[in-house]
């Protein structure tokens, strides 16, 4: 259980974090507004533990696959932040109100 949270904290170097939290920062200030802090403390959790259960389904998946079986992708871990950014990303524009993306040709 350990590992769902650990691989958050932990990145793959400094500039990894470093971006991860450029993109958190505009991101959670606008989710916070919109959300409130504890509502946004609760879902970088549940984010935090459904990355990690896809996760880990993925691997299995691709671990005891009976065409080509990858055994050790069971104990591979998962680094950084960027799947619960990604999550995010897809939670502020569905909450953002927009209704179309529209190209704008000039």
């Amino acid at each position: 259980m350990y590992r769902f949270y650990t691989s958050v904290v932990f990145h793959g170097s400094l500039l990894h974090v470093l971006f991860n939290m450029l993109a958190l920062v505009p991101l959670g200030t606008e989710l916070e507004r919109i959300m409130g802090s504890v509502r946004l403390l609760f879902l970088m959790f549940l984010l935090a533990t459904t990355n990690a259960i896809f996760h880990l389904i993925i691997a299995f998946l691709a671990a005891y696959n009976p065409l080509y079986p990858l055994h050790f992708l069971v104990d591979e871990c998962s680094i950084g932040f960027s799947g619960v950014i990604f999550s995010m990303i897809v939670i502020e524009t569905s909450l953002s109100g927009v209704q179309t993306r529209r190209c704008i040709a000039s």
